[in-house]
C-alpha cells in the first residue's frame, strides 16, 4: 500500500506479522470501534450507558458466561426468580425480531 496514514500502516504491519483473525478483529474493535450493531455502519463507537465494550471486555465475558449458565439450566422459564427477566426478553424479542432476520 502507498498509504502514509499511521493507523493504516500499523494495521498492515499487524496483518503482515499475524495470521490469527481473532487478533486482527480485536485490534479493529479497539481501534475502529464496533460500528452499528443494528445497521450498516462498520466503524464507530457504540456507547452503553454503563460500560465500554473494549475496556470492560472481562465484565461482558462474565455476564455472557452467567447468562449461558442460566439459559442452559432451563431455570429461566421455571424459576420464579427469573419471571421478570423472561417478560423483558419476550417484549424485547417482539419489538426487535425484525432486526434479527
Amino acid at each position: 500500500s502507498k498509504t502514509e496514514t499511521k493507523s493504516a500502516i500499523d494495521r498492515l504491519r499487524l496483518v503482515e506479522a499475524n495470521n490469527d483473525g481473532f487478533v486482527l478483529s480485536e485490534y479493529d474493535l479497539e481501534n475502529r470501534g464496533p460500528g452499528d450493531f443494528f445497521g450498516d455502519k462498520q466503524t464507530g463507537t457504540y456507547l452503553f450507558k454503563m460500560a465500554d465494550i473494549v475496556l470492560d471486555k472481562d465484565i461482558f465475558l462474565l455476564a455472557d458466561a452467567s447468562a449461558s449458565k442460566v439459559i442452559e439450566s432451563n431455570e429461566l422459564f421455571t424459576n420464579n426468580e427469573y419471571s421478570e427477566l423472561e417478560k423483558i426478553v419476550k417484549e424485547n424479542y417482539i419489538k426487535n425480531k425484525e432486526m434479527m432476520d
